[in-house]
C-alpha cells in the first residue's frame, strides 16, 4: 500500500505541476488576448492570430480540466485504497484479539480442569486414607478380641488338660493310664497338626 501511495504521490505532484504551467501559459495566453483585442491596427491580420489564441485557450483550458480530474480521481483512490487498509487493520486487529482471548479461555479451562482433577485425586486419596484408618481400628479391634479370646479357652484348655491328667492319675491300673495317655496324646497330636 505504501509502494502504491508514493506512486499517488507522485504522480499528482506531476499533474499539480502541470496544471501549475498549463495555469501560466492559460495566464499568458489571456495577456496575449487582451493585448490583441487592444490593438486595433492591423485588425484583419490579428482576428486570425485572435482565433488562433482562443483555440489554444481552450486547448489549455480543456487539458488543465483533465489534470484537474485526474489530481481529483487519484486523490479519491489514494483515500479508498487507505480507508481499506484501515480497514484490513481493523479486522486483523479484530481477529488477533479474538484469538488471543479463545486462547485465554482455553488455557483458562485447562487449568481448571486440571484444579479440579487433583482436587479430585486428593479427596480420593483422602476417602482411602480414611477407609484403610477405619480398616485398620476394625483389624486391630478384632485382633484384640481374638486375642481376649485366646487367652480365655487357653486358660480353659489348660484347666482341661489339668483335669485330664487327675483324671488319668486317679486310675490305679498302669496299663490304663498308659492307654489313655496314648490316646490324649493323639488327640494332642491331631490338634497340633492342625494348628
Amino acid at each position: 500500500f505504501e509502494d502504491r501511495e508514493s506512486e499517488y504521490t507522485e504522480q499528482i505532484d506531476h499533474y499539480e505541476e502541470e496544471a501549475d504551467k498549463l495555469k501560466a501559459k492559460i495566464e499568458e495566453l489571456e495577456k496575449e488576448l487582451n493585448e490583441a483585442l487592444t490593438l486595433s491596427e492591423a485588425e484583419t491580420e490579428l482576428e486570425g492570430k485572435l482565433q488562433e489564441k482562443e483555440t489554444l485557450l481552450r486547448e489549455a483550458e480543456h487539458q488543465l480540466e483533465e489534470a484537474s480530474q485526474k489530481i481529483r480521481d487519484l486523490k479519491a483512490k489514494v483515500k479508498e485504497e487507505k480507508k481499506k487498509k484501515e480497514e484490513e487493520m481493523a479486522d486483523a486487529v479484530k481477529s488477533a484479539t479474538e484469538e488471543v482471548r479463545r486462547q485465554v479461555e482455553e488455557e483458562q479451562r485447562n487449568a481448571m480442569a486440571e484444579v479440579m482433577a487433583k482436587a479430585e485425586d486428593a479427596l480420593k486419596r483422602a476417602v482411602a486414607a480414611e477407609e484403610k484408618l477405619t480398616t485398620a481400628g476394625e483389624n486391630a479391634r478384632a485382633e484384640a478380641r481374638a486375642v481376649a479370646t485366646l487367652n480365655i479357652k487357653g486358660e480353659l484348655m489348660q484347666e482341661s488338660f489339668n483335669g485330664i491328667l487327675s483324671a488319668i492319675n486317679a486310675i490305679e491300673d498302669p496299663a490304663k493310664q498308659e492307654k489313655l495317655r496314648t490316646g490324649v496324646g493323639q488327640i494332642l497330636d491331631t490338634m497340633r497338626s492342625r494348628l
